[in-house]
């Protein structure tokens, strides 16, 4: 499959059914979630169909996915959207079209433990040998926990505050100096957010979603896969500094890439994807 396929946005597929024959699709949020996805859909089963026998389509968000999914698509279809909360809050729609991300997004999987243990096996020559991908995982959580706790309570109090979309670096929360979120920020943050909410109140928020956390299975359910990327990448900067010199954020995402397939979860969703191309397919 060639990753330079164009892509139809979804819109523009569905006003296809005028023709004879329309082929199936597999519909995608947006264009950058393809970088992941059109690696992966490469080394599945049917990559070859993909794009050939099967459009790779652009949905131009998960609510609009969704919109045209509720209102009717006019194409045999599977959908691919990112869980974000849906699957810790227990909101997943039960459609056999539609495929959830096991986590937040798909930009979680490029930091499971596994994926980086390969990565990492391939860069310790030039860096400190004793890294490994859990306690890379281990030092980038605890980096950004206020972070990561600021998120819950925005999820349980179902606030609309800008949060999970914003980077880490944020002037307002990140401390340069110490490479981390800053507690006391995030708090004077949240506290504007929810309206003036006193401190007391905040500090209780905060022990309270603490606790939640801490007995999570995995905090991906929770966290947005891309904030987590940037908290590896700024470790990985940190013990392998001169094979990050001159890499940013999108050549660390080729590089883990290529890592994928080492996780058992990863090699999981490709089975499921795969599985529903071939429903596609013989239909």
């Amino acid at each position: 499959m060639s990753r330079s396929i164009p892509r139809i946005t979804i819109e523009a597929k569905n006003n296809l059914r005028f023709l004879e024959k329309v082929k199936p699709g597999i519909i995608f949020e947006g264009k950058t979630d393809y970088d992941i996805y059109g690696y992966l859909l490469a080394k599945s089963k049917h990559g070859k169909r993909c794009g050939k026998d099967v459009d790779l389509v652009i949905g131009e968000s998960k609510n609009n996915i969704l919109k045209y999914h509720k209102g009717g698509i006019t194409f045999p279809y599977i959908a691919i959207i990112d869980s974000d909360y849906d699957k810790y809050l227990y909101n997943c729609i039960e459609d056999e079209r539609i495929i959830y991300t096991h986590y937040y997004n798909i930009e979680n999987y490029l930091t499971l433990e596994e994926v980086l243990d390969d990565f990492l096996d391939g860069v310790k020559i030039v860096g400190d040998p004793s890294v490994t991908g859990r306690s890379m995982l281990q030092e980038a959580l605890n980096s950004i926990q206020p972070f990561i706790i600021a998120c819950f309570i925005k999820m349980v109090n179902s606030h609309s505050y800008k949060l999970e979309d914003v980077s880490i670096e944020n002037e307002q929360w990140w401390n340069s100096k110490e490479g981390c979120i800053d507690s006391d920020n995030m708090k004077k943050y949240l506290a504007v957010a929810m309206d003036g909410l006193d401190n007391k109140l905040i500090d209780e928020q905060f022990e309270f979603a603490s606790d939640k956390i801490n007995s999570l299975e995995t905090v991906d359910y929770i966290l947005n896969g891309k904030r987590k990327l940037e908290a590896v990448f700024f470790c990985m900067h940190k013990y392998f500094p001169n094979y990050m010199k001159g890499r940013n954020k999108k050549v660390f995402v080729g590089d883990l890439r290529r890592s994928l397939l080492c996780s058992p979860i990863v090699s999981e969703f490709v089975d499921i994807i795969d599985q529903k191309i071939s429903e596609l397919l013989s239909r």
